[in-house]
This record gives C-alpha cells, sequence and structure tokens, in this order.
C-alpha cells in the first residue's frame, strides 16, 4: 500500500533484437546474470537498490520497467516538461520523497541499444553528465533524509513513512537526525 514507485532488472538488446552482452563497470557495483524473457536468453542487468546515492545519479537509478501510483505522480507534480533529459531523474527523486520503492527482481525490460540512443548524441551526453552532478546535488540531502527516516522508523517497528509522505517519527527525532546529518556532511565537507 505505501508503494509508490516500482522498477524491475532489464536486459539490453541490439538493433537486431540478438542480446547485447555489453557491461556496465562491475567495481560500480553492477551485477549481471542469465536471464530469460518470454522464452529468450538475455544477459539480465541487476537494477540497484533504491538508496540516496543510486537515485541521485542517472547512472545508478532504476532503469525500466518503471511504474508509478498516479496518486503519487500527481502528488508530486509529474513530469517536468520544461526539461530536454534527465525528467525521469528528476521525477524520481521526487517520488522518493513520497513514499517506498520497490524493486522487482527480474527482467521485465529489454532495452534497444543503438546509435541512435539520446545518450549517445555527444552534445546530449555531455549535458546529461553536467546535469546529473546538479541533480544529486540538488537531491542529495532529502534523499538521504527520507532514507535514515525510514531506516529508523523499520528498527523501531513503524512503517517507512505515513500515508502523508512524511516520517511517522516525531518531529523532535527527525529534527536531531537532521542536525546529526548536517553535522555529519559539514565535517566530511572539502574546505574551500
Amino acid at each position: 500500500p505505501g508503494v509508490v514507485f516500482a522498477y524491475s532488472d532489464f536486459a539490453q538488446i541490439n538493433e537486431d533484437g540478438s542480446p547485447n552482452f555489453d557491461e556496465f563497470d562491475s567495481s560500480f557495483g553492477w551485477v549481471y546474470t542469465k536471464g530469460n524473457v518470454d522464452g529468450h536468453s538475455y544477459h539480465r542487468c541487476h537494477s540497484m537498490a533504491p538508496t540516496p546515492h543510486n537515485l541521485g545519479y542517472i547512472w545508478y537509478a532504476p532503469n525500466h520497467v518503471r511504474a508509478f501510483r498516479r496518486s503519487a505522480y500527481d502528488a508530486v507534480g509529474g513530469y517536468n516538461g520544461d526539461l530536454e533529459f534527465l525528467d525521469d531523474q528528476e521525477l524520481i527523486s521526487r517520488l522518493y520523497l513520497a513514499g517506498e520503492f520497490h524493486q522487482i527482481k527480474t527482467s521485465l525490460y529489454l532495452q534497444r541499444v543503438h546509435g541512435r540512443n539520446t545518450q549517445r548524441e555527444i552534445r546530449i551526453n555531455a549535458a546529461i553528465q553536467e546535469q546529473t552532478v546538479v541533480y544529486y546535488r540538488q537531491f542529495i540531502e532529502e534523499l538521504t533524509l527520507t532514507w535514515a527516516s525510514g531506516t529508523v522508523s523499520a528498527a523501531c517497528g513503524f512503517a517507512r513513512r505515513s500515508g502523508s509522505g512524511t516520517s511517522p517519527m516525531s518531529g523532535t527525532r527527525t529534527s536531531q537526525l537532521t542536525l546529526t546529518i548536517r553535522r555529519s556532511r559539514l565535517a566530511t565537507a572539502p574546505s574551500r
């Protein structure tokens, strides 16, 4: 009931529909196994857990299938039609602040890889690489606080979030958690 966004693992295919065996660098946490979609064998890429870091950068964010509750989509204002690219990353960040994410650990999506993919255009790819860092910096504190309040709530036996999209913890505990995280960020921030 509290899930506002669900996503699956995926596999990449070539333009002709054959399996694509290119891999993202495993040193960044990517895992591949054999997968099966509609009776055909593919190179399954396991989506990463919905942590603030992974949602904060498009490089690790949920790929496809992506599905969200209409009520959550409406509550966060939907897609930002003014964005040329990374509208999905920006929406995913806002949705995470509104409720729980659920990872479906099976491949439900085949992503066709070809020379005309948006991220293969040099100008757009360069802009994506810069903008994902901008979004990371814009959302990381709120994403982390949302994740941390859910982690503390779960440890205390509460649901991750109440129906309103806020933490069920008391205001004092949430404020203390916020202060602790902010102090930690200041202590580890590089000097200018």
